[in-house]
Formats: C-alpha cells, sequence, structure tokens
C-alpha cells in the first residue's frame, strides 16, 4: 500500500473536482447516418447549420455519387479489336501503296514514324488517321500534314480509300466519297446498285449503257487488249469484275436500264492527283 502525503493528496482532490465541473458528457452521434429522414431529423434537432429536407439529401447525395465515378478504361477485349483493326487496315493501305505514317523531325537522321491511329468505326468501317510535322529535307524543313483513310470488308476482301487529311468521321468520308449524282439520285428516289467503285443507276431505255468497259483504270490484259476492272455485258445484263490482282466481286444481274458512275478519290501515294479504287 502507498502512502499520499496529506498535501499532495489534497491537492489531486481539488484538480479533479475541478475537471469534473468543467467536462461534460457528450453522446456521440453515428459518423453517418444512412437514411436521408434520419440524417434530416437529426439536423432539425441539433439545430445545425445546412439543415435539409429528406429530398434535398437523397439528390445532393446522388449528385456527389455521381461526380465521384471514374470512367472505366477501355475493356481488354475493346483495346485489342481496335489494335487487330488498325494492323489489318494499315495492311491493306500498305498493299494499296498509301503511306502509312508521317516521318516526323528536325533532322534526316533522328526521324520517327508517327504511325496511322483507328479515329472512328461506324457500320462495319472504321477510319484511320494521323497529322504532325512531316520532315522534307534541311533546306526545306518541315511541314504539316495529315493522313486519311476509309477502310472496310466485301466480297472481295479488305479495301482501303484515301481521304483528304481533314476527314476524321465515317459520315464526313461517306459524304466526300459518294458522287454529287449518286446523292441526287438516292434524293431522286432511284434504284442504285454498286460493284466496288462503279455505281449503276436506274435510267430510262433510252439511255441504257451500251457493252464495254467500266472506268478510267486501264491497262493491258495478258493478251495485249486494254480493259479496266470492270465489264458491262448488255446483251446478259452482267456487270463483271476482272481486277488486276485477282481480288474479284461476284457479277452483278441489273434486268433493268442503267447508267453507270466510277466514284473517285485520291491517288493512294504521296500526291494530290485522283485515282480509282476497285
Amino acid at each position: 500500500m502507498v502512502l499520499l502525503d496529506p498535501l499532495r493528496s489534497r491537492n489531486l482532490k481539488n484538480l479533479l473536482m475541478k475537471l469534473e465541473r468543467t467536462v461534460s458528457t457528450t453522446v456521440l452521434s453515428p459518423a453517418v447516418i444512412d437514411s436521408p429522414a434520419a440524417l434530416a431529423d437529426a439536423l432539425r434537432a441539433s439545430n445545425l447549420p445546412g439543415a435539409r429536407s429528406k429530398t434535398a439529401i437523397a439528390k445532393l447525395r446522388r449528385a456527389r455519387a455521381t461526380a465521384r465515378q471514374v470512367a472505366s478504361p477501355p475493356s481488354d477485349l475493346a483495346s485489342r479489336l481496335v489494335s487487330a483493326l488498325t494492323v489489318r487496315c494499315t495492311a491493306e493501305i500498305a498493299r494499296r501503296g498509301g503511306e502509312t505514317g508521317i516521318e516526323s523531325g528536325e533532322k534526316a537522321s533522328a526521324l520517327r514514324t508517327l504511325p496511322l491511329r483507328l479515329v472512328d468505326r461506324e457500320a462495319g468501317l472504321v477510319v484511320l488517321h494521323v497529322e504532325g510535322w512531316r520532315y522534307y529535307s534541311r533546306a526545306y524543313g518541315s511541314r504539316r500534314a495529315s493522313l486519311s483513310y476509309l477502310c472496310g470488308h466485301d466480297d472481295a476482301g479488305d479495301w482501303a480509300v484515301r481521304l483528304p487529311g481533314t476527314v476524321t468521321t465515317v459520315t464526313a468520308a461517306l459524304t466526300w466519297l459518294t458522287p454529287a449524282a449518286v446523292t441526287k439520285a438516292l434524293a431522286a428516289g432511284k434504284q442504285i446498285d454498286r460493284q466496288g467503285d462503279i455505281y449503276a443507276i436506274a435510267t430510262s431505255r433510252a439511255h441504257d449503257a451500251p457493252t464495254g468497259w467500266l472506268g478510267d483504270d486501264w491497262r493491258k490484259d495478258p493478251d495485249g487488249r486494254r480493259v479496266t476492272s470492270h465489264h458491262w455485258d448488255a446483251t446478259n445484263r452482267l456487270l463483271t469484275h476482272h481486277p488486276d490482282d485477282g481480288r474479284t466481286h461476284r457479277a452483278l444481274r441489273l434486268d433493268h436500264p442503267v447508267r453507270f458512275l466510277q466514284q473517285r478519290a485520291y491517288a493512294h501515294g504521296r500526291s494530290g492527283v485522283w485515282g480509282t479504287g476497285d
């Protein structure tokens, strides 16, 4: 047993009495009140600032929960799909002789290639695009450049069409590619069929197309004849495809009178000349 000095004991007693007079007991409410109604009642009962109705508290909590949401990153499957489409379309562009990137840098010995990226996808079609400063030479320096392509797949396989570098959506690409006469015929309700880059527009019998080769992509076949990629047989009403690379569209039978129109696009490669598609 420990004996305390009387003076020290009296001082300790006085200190305890002083503490008991100054410290009041407080019952703490839960840190979070789940029920908006209970929280509204507690705020009113305690006369606390910021008192709100049950409805206001519920709306505030929903708004805060929405604000805290973090956009989920793309799934691994989505990323792999974009990557696979980009590789596949880039390979088709290269097969057709197109540029697949922009060489950028400040000198020829230290250039890096800015690759094409998939920037839009709609209805089975994709747009690949890249822009940056293209290095030309030490004397000429670098100039702003951009590349855009519309890519897809049809009965002849993969295809790619070069667009103006400012086009970055499928909708804009189709608007730019579709000939004005085709747009006008569609607005008039006329039947339009298509084989690659050749449109067949319904017309009157007086304007029915005669037998012959269609389009401007003239070349010589193995027998030395001048041909194009599409041939129209007016007698048998059959449009057939004879491409140089052997990847043919199926034959198209057209029993009604038609006139033909070829789609125009930029030629592949670093130029501004017009070219043809399939």
